[in-house]
């Protein structure tokens, strides 16, 4: 196994000595399918995808460039001062608070220093460009608290449970990862509960038990040690965005930029304009959102983030997502139309120009969510909710893998049983590799939303895309239909108006 697997994709900053370029990288998807038929996987095939996969990770992490901005360029760094006038590396501010309260102008620029790290959340601003100067790893934004230095662990009188002796100011803690992913806790709803290496709990404002609510401290089992002594680096993961944006804003991009825990890194509403490049974003999301499975031992929501409802031109493109508890990237929204039918009957077309591709998505429940469900009783029922929607050239991997395992419904494409009328929306060329429930879901009704309402027209169009599973596992959904990989996959998929679908079946090797 590669070693940068063993860290979800994060290894120590060592830059290669050549970078796979975007051209090269598209043309070794197209040479991952050719011939187009299903087969099963060679050693060569899986060690050629694995190549491409790292390929893609190192173009992305390691990527320095640079885009242009028009406005004044303003500069941030662990050794500045806020007093300071920014203008400049040598009179850079200090503080992400600083950042936060300064009104930028359309145009403007905010550069963070490479190899920095900030703890807390940044809301972005109308106009900005965010991305890094100088040299080395991306800046990092992480919502967080330093599980090592911020507070003392206090052994407590339960056997092998630590303390963090902090009051800590949020509802919720999410995730708590060590020493940089290396191992992460695992969530509990309650401290009688915390019986396994590495459980924990969080005594804040959605603690099941009276008796331990608003506490607002963290509980974790540790039986190696003072989990200060045991670990090099704690993180106590926050709830809410790492990188707000707000509704109804616009012509805002982020660019190479590191960005990790939090509730998600932005969800916002009719918003357009809205780019991430070159980006990481990961550990994100487990806090409790008013659903609980207590099967698993687990609550929460979240993780990724994206646009909700009525978004227009949002895209992500070459960013590495992992380890999201929920979608790394969604657009959706469930809201009723005729809360607001004169808004509603003049914005017929509820996501538009909304794109994610020549990403690297691994480890995360879902890979990206697209649905939305109408109102039945609106006047605009059967108009498009999606509008040139592309998903194309992204390696989807292990999504049945990492600390979002609360559905047990893994997939890389999730559309759920709504109408998800879509037009000029297409998925194309992407690698699907090892899914977890299945690989797809895509899911298109008429009205009511029943089974015999339903329509295939609707559906985005899949092309040129490669399947990677074990035989006889599922492998899709469509309009809540199962299909099993098989011998007669490609088939299917052909029955199904599927262009040129590759399926590939992986045979472990011992």
């Amino acid at each position: 196994m590669n070693k940068r697997e063993d860290y979800y994709g994060f290894s120590p900053y060592k830059k290669p000595e050549k970078l796979i370029t975007p051209k090269e990288y598209r043309a070794g998807v197209k040479a991952l399918g050719e011939g187009r038929n299903q087969t099963y996987a060679t050693l060569e095939f899986m060690d050629n995808v694995e190549k491409l996969r790292n390929d893609l990770y190192d173009m992305i992490v390691y990527d320095e460039s640079e885009l242009r901005i028009y406005g004044t360029k303003y500069y941030l760094s662990n050794d500045g001062d806020d007093e300071a006038d920014g203008l400049t590396p040598e009179t850079a501010w200090k503080t992400l608070q600083k950042a936060t309260e300064f009104k930028f102008q359309q145009g403007d620029g905010l550069y963070l220093r490479r190899g920095d790290l900030w703890r807390g959340n940044l809301p972005l601003q109308d106009g900005v460009t965010y991305q890094p100067y100088g040299e080395g790893p991306k800046p990092k934004i992480y919502y967080s608290y330093n599980g090592k230095t911020e507070a003392k662990w206090v052994e407590t009188d339960i056997p092998n449970v630590w303390v963090f002796d902090k009051v800590l100011d949020t509802r919720d803690i999410g995730l708590v990862v060590f020493d940089g992913g290396k191992e992460y806790a695992k969530k509990k709803m309650q401290k009688a509960d915390l019986q396994n290496e590495l459980d924990f709990f969080f005594s804040g404002f959605y603690t099941l038990k009276d008796e331990e609510k608003n506490e607002y401290k963290l509980y974790l089992y540790c039986s190696k040690g003072n989990p200060s002594e045991v670990f090099e680096e704690i993180e106590l993961s926050r709830q809410g965005s790492t990188i707000p944006i707000r509704n109804f804003q616009h012509d805002i991009n982020v660019h190479n930029l590191d960005i990790r825990y939090g509730q998600d890194y932005f969800l916002t509403d009719s918003s357009k304009n809205i780019e991430l490049t070159y980006c990481i974003l990961a550990f994100m999301g487990g806090h409790y959102g008013g659903h609980a499975n207590i099967n698993n031992g687990c609550y929460g929501f979240g993780g990724g983030g994206g646009a909700w409802s009525r978004c227009d031109n949002m895209k992500f493109e070459h960013c590495f997502f992992t380890m999201h508890y929920d979608c790394a990237v969604t657009a959706q929204s469930s809201r009723h139309i005729k809360e607001n039918p004169n808004w509603w009957e003049a914005h017929p077309v509820h996501f538009k120009n909304f794109s994610v591709n020549d990403c690297l998505i691994e480890y995360s429940e879902y890979g990206v969510e697209f649905f939305y469900t109408q109102n039945q009783d609106s006047d605009v029922l059967g108009q498009p909710c999606f509008d040139n929607t592309y998903f194309g050239y992204n390696i989807c991997r292990k999504c049945e893998k990492g600390f979002g395992e609360k559905h047990g419904a893994a997939k890389f494409i999730r559309m759920g049983v709504h109408e998800n009328y879509c037009i000029d929306t297409v998925f194309e060329n992407n690698v699907f590799d090892r899914s977890g429930q299945v690989a797809i879901e895509i899911t298109g009704f008429e009205g009511d939303q029943r089974r015999d309402q339903i329509s295939y027209d609707h559906l985005p169009k899949m092309r040129e895309n490669i399947y990677i599973d074990p035989k006889d596992k599922k492998f899709a959904i469509v309009n809540l239909i199962y299909y099993d990989f098989n011998n007669y996959s490609q088939d299917t998929l052909e029955r199904l108006g599927v262009e040129k679908d590759s399926v590939y079946i992986f045979t472990p090797v011992e």
